[in-house]
């Protein structure tokens, strides 16, 4: 089983940052980064910004730590972030078992 975790950034070295560390933890395994057009209401004013929304790859031993290290360091005051479980090929688990740390 991985798990993907989701959220987004205001901008490209915040969501780099976070997953170098993340990486470098061994919490996460992969993190994709893509530009956004965003198109939200926030405390009454509409706003259209680019974000980066980032996938971290992790296993679900990992999850909940990396979910929290997100929590603590992401800029917004209310952050989206989404988990989701996805049974993948043996072979990718296995590499990705292999280099990360489990909690």
């Amino acid at each position: 089983m991985i798990s993907l975790i989701h959220t987004s950034f205001p901008d490209k070295e915040i969501a780099l940052k976070i997953g170098k560390a993340l990486l470098e933890k061994k919490l996460i395994a992969c993190t994709h980064i893509t530009p956004s057009t965003s198109q939200y209401v926030w405390k009454g004013n509409y706003h259209e910004e680019t974000e980066f929304i980032t996938i971290f790859k992790t296993n679900s031993y990992n999850k909940r730590e990396v979910i929290k290290y997100i929590k603590n360091e992401h800029p917004y005051e209310i952050p989206y972030i989404m988990s989701e479980d996805h049974v993948i090929n043996n072979a990718y688990k296995v590499w990705m078992d292999s280099f990360l740390t489990q909690y």
